[in-house]
């Protein structure tokens, strides 16, 4: 989005909230003599949370390539791994490689077609790729497990305003005024779009 549009400082970081990976155990070490292959499913269970929960503090950190190596450890012994495909999807998105992005993300969502996460990441990565139609479609399934999520109501608002879809954007805009009476980002979007309309209507 250009540097005049809504939201454009707003990260899905807030939405990563308490998701640094798989829920905690304590880590066990392998007994003597044994290595990882003769790893116990608790065992492996510790190591993949504990590289999980590596990979997101890496990233948080800005660290992407160390990241994305600690989530690709996941994906080789757990192929369908949630936070691995997303963590990747979400390293590629911060270097702003989004096809490479879109591609984990997908796989995420076939196999977690319900992820938010997942679902959030797609959108953005197609909203910056300029493809606004393919953005809303995955941002209104986001918004049926999530409707009063103002960033994405937000965004799917700039969306509709971009393909000009100006009825459907205004009617977001201002569902989204309900529920947070003086949002920067809405009135700004609310001016661009009023401002399109006016310049419209002088053609």
């Amino acid at each position: 989005m250009s540097g005049t549009d809504t939201d454009t400082s707003r990260d899905s970081s807030q939405l990563h909230s308490g998701h640094s990976g798989n829920e905690e155990r304590e880590e066990k070490l392998p007994a003597d003599g044994q290595n990882d292959e003769e790893l116990s499913p608790d065992e492996e269970y510790a190591e993949i949370a504990n590289l999980s929960r590596q990979g997101y503090q890496l990233l948080k950190k800005g660290n992407v390539p160390d990241a994305i190596e600690c989530f690709r450890e996941i994906i080789e012994v757990d192929p369908e791994n949630n936070y691995a495909l997303v963590g990747i999807g979400d390293a590629y998105r911060k270097k702003r490689r989004y096809q490479e992005a879109t591609h984990y993300y997908q796989r995420c969502l076939q196999f977690y077609p319900e992820n938010n996460y997942a679902l959030f990441g797609l959108a953005d990565c197609y909203r910056n790729m300029k493809q606004f139609h393919r953005a809303i479609e995955v941002w209104e399934k986001y918004l049926v497990l999530d409707d009063r999520n103002v960033t994405v109501l937000t965004r799917v608002a700039d969306a509709y305003r971009k393909v000009k879809n100006l009825e459907r954007s205004e009617a977001i805009y201002l569902s989204v005024l309900e529920m947070e009476k003086e949002g920067p980002y809405t009135l700004i979007g609310f001016f661009l779009l009023y401002t399109f309309e006016a310049a419209d209507e002088r053609i």
